[in-house]
């Protein structure tokens, strides 16, 4: 080989390899399908004996995702490939995450890599001292404390390692915000002592935990700061995803260089939406993973599945369609053979109950929420409802997971807005609502206020008003214990009683709006109104929505107080679907689509399985072997219903899709939409075009 061919052939690899994934979109952005293979390895299997190149990439390419993720170290700490600093299995036969490496270059698939930052068995039995400890000093299974060191002379190095050898486009690190408990290993206790003066509460009676907790979670968030720092001081290209992590259970702001949010929900359509929503709200792109496999109800023997198989077509297709819907992108949760083969039979089912689906949808997917009313997610409140709890980061509270899942029947088109963006006036909605705040920074009643100012309506409901908010909403707290008591609403026929805590107040500048009598005779307000500039402050005297035990405000009280707050004629979107769809509307190029989701129950049955059926190590490794999973079957149709919009003017054509059916049965007039929409499986999407977009488009 001559000279010239040797420098061109060097030049060739340096642009294939250096310089194109510079140049390169953003993979996952422009992704809307991602594979992930759950890989996890127990150590004790041939891995890599049946990972071939060429049979994987033909499998990969019936199901035709746009990125690939393969493990490269799960929860038991065991790698997929020859690694020279953690924990290669012992019977190691091929590189895995080599051969998904080929198949994403080959396929031109963006190539992420699974790596567990928090979990690690490996670590758990050869390197305690990274391990988290409770009070007494005893390791607390296998999560690892990110302040021990572990860090900087294991976790880093070994994505060094993948890094150097394997150029992913992305990682998705999991083990993280769901990990995070009190440690009490000697950094963890010496870094509380130093910083409060004060000795580590043991538990939450104790003074401190409070701020225990906050520790916690600030070294968990230094954490994610410098391990992003590492990964783009080698490749600022590579994009960080972070499972759970800026999720409701964390309702911060995502730091500077996270590429993307992400999260793996499993089996359980009902925990999408919420989820959704919130993401969408963050201003980086995200996916939602569920798991495509569930127990074989025909294996059963002595009450526990022998075998899985893919679920039903209608339950992965509620799931794909909730996340779709909203904003959010797909991602399939695969298993391989424990020795890394792909089942057949599943990418063959993917590909004719997946794809598919996804595909069809996607030109009308993504784009931006258009909602009528916001909920306010507050970092300082969440943390303040949850501060009881034996984990550092919680899934969701008694406020925001109720005024969502009254919100959600009554098709209220809702978003989620986080601390930063109230501050940074970023609210789209022309109604926002703060729902009982067990804490209130300065800077979120400083952000009310200006929303107010500005012309938002506010319904606040319940505790946390400070003397400046009671200023400013016309009310006075007066004295009194705020415990739950038996409350009737004045003037009701029939009569509304409910028990509930009352937040006693008295008018200086409010109108009273409705009032309730309570066991001693008296009448107090109950829903006030006040004006701020150019604005309205709602004030309602109980929480409204969150859900106590055994306490519930009447569902046609809640209606009465949201219709006085935003009237139908106020929002942009108007449904008499039943509730079990989900409605959203959302923009994408100029137009503007409804989304429409069927969640009707179906059948559903619970079946077992031992997760030794799909890893084999699961049980000898210490993890529970039973898992329980829903199936869900003969989901039925959902009805016709109709749909009312706002619109400035009227449109140029109004379609169903994906069908791509022109719909005649609608009419427009005082600036509303009316719509007839037909009765459809799972996901029906209606597009509207207004003529000005319909010229841009030259359609």
């Amino acid at each position: 080989m001559t000279r010239t061919r040797v420098v061109a052939g060097l030049l060739a690899a340096f642009w294939l390899v250096v310089v194109l994934p510079v140049f390169a979109g953003n993979r996952y952005e422009e992704s809307f399908f991602i594979l992930h293979e759950d890989h996890h390895i127990f150590g004790n299997e041939e891995v890599g004996r049946d990972a071939n190149v060429d049979e994987t990439a033909r499998l990969v390419a019936l199901c035709k995702p746009d990125m690939i993720q393969m493990h490269a170290k799960g929860n038991p700490g065991w790698t997929t490939y020859p690694t020279k600093i953690g924990f290669a299995p012992s019977r190691l036969r091929g590189d895995v995450l080599g051969v998904w490496r080929d198949v994403a270059r080959r396929g031109n698939y963006g190539f992420g890599v699974y790596f567990n930052l928090g979990n690690d068995g490996r670590i758990a039995a050869t390197q305690p001292q990274w391990i988290r400890t409770d009070p007494d000093g005893k390791p607390l299974g296998r999560g690892m404390c990110f302040h021990s060191g572990v860090a900087e002379k294991y976790l880093w190095p070994m994505i060094r390692e993948i890094m150097a050898t394997y150029r992913p486009d992305s990682f998705w690190f999991d083990g993280t915000a769901h990990t995070v408990r009190p440690c009490y290993c000697v950094a963890c206790r010496a870094r509380f002592e130093r910083e409060t003066h004060l000795p580590p509460p043991r538990t939450n009676a104790d003074s401190g935990w409070a701020d225990y907790h906050e520790m916690q979670r600030q070294i968990f968030r230094e954490f994610i700061a410098s391990t992003i720092s590492e990964i783009h001081r080698i490749d600022p290209h590579c994009l960080v995803g972070i499972n759970n992590t800026y999720h409701l259970m964390m309702p911060e702001k995502p730091p500077r260089g996270l590429g993307y949010l992400t999260s793996d929900i499993g089996n359980h359509v009902e925990s999408l939406s919420p989820l959704a929503h919130w993401f969408d709200s963050q201003r980086l792109p995200y996916d939602l993973m569920t798991q495509f496999v569930v127990a074989d109800p025909q294996s059963v023997k002595g009450g526990v599945a022998t075998a899985v198989r893919p679920k039903p077509a209608g339950q992965i297709q509620q799931e794909m369609a909730v996340i779709i819907a909203n904003g959010g992108r797909f991602s399939l949760w695969d298993i391989p053979t424990p020795e890394g083969a792909l089942r057949k039979e599943w990418v063959e089912a993917m590909a004719r109950d997946v794809t598919p689906f996804l595909r069809a949808c996607q030109p009308w997917c993504l784009g931006t929420r258009l909602p009528d009313v916001a909920v306010l997610h507050s970092a300082a409140a969440h943390y303040a409802a949850t501060r009881q709890s034996a984990k550092s980061f919680v899934s969701s509270d008694r406020h925001v997971s109720g005024v969502i899942a009254e919100l959600a029947s009554r098709h209220l088109n809702y978003e989620l807005i986080p601390d930063w963006r109230l501050t940074e006036h970023d609210v789209r909605s022309p109604l926002l609502i703060v729902e009982d705040p067990e804490a209130v920074t300065d800077a979120v009643a400083a952000g009310i206020l200006a929303f107010l100012e500005r012309g938002g309506r506010v319904l606040w409901s319940g505790m946390g008003l400070t003397p400046q908010l009671q200023k400013t909403f016309g009310v006075t707290v007066a004295a009194g214990d705020n415990k739950p008591e038996t409350l009737a609403v004045v003037g009701e026929v029939p009569a509304l009683q409910f028990v509930r805590n009352l937040c006693r107040v008295e008018c200086s500048t409010a109108q009273t709006l409705m009032q309730v009598s309570t066991l001693d005779g008296k009448r107090v307000p109950l829903l006030t109104k006040c004006a701020v500039g150019r604005g309205t402050v709602f004030y309602a005297a109980v929480p409204l929505m969150s859900r106590y035990d055994r306490q519930r405000v009447p569902a046609t009280l809640v209606d009465k107080v949201i219709e006085s707050t935003l009237p139908p004629s106020d929002r942009r979107l108007v449904t008499d679907a039943p509730a079990c769809v989900e409605v959203m509307l959302r923009e994408r190029e100029g137009q503007q689509v409804v989304h429409l989701v069927n969640l009707a129950e179906g059948k559903r049955t619970t079946s077992t399985y031992n997760a030794a059926v799909l890893y084999p190590g699961v049980v000898k490794d210490g993890q529970r072997g039973l898992r329980p999973e829903r199936i869900i079957t003969d989901i039925p149709a959902a009805p016709a219903c109709r749909v009312s919009l706002r619109l400035e003017g009227r449109p140029a054509s109004v379609t169903l899709q994906p069908q791509n059916q022109p719909l005649t049965h609608w009419k427009y007039e005082n600036s509303r939409l009316e719509i007839a929409v037909p009765g459809f499986a799972i996901h029906q999407m209606v597009v509207v075009k207004t003529a000005d977009e319909k010229r841009r488009l030259g359609k």
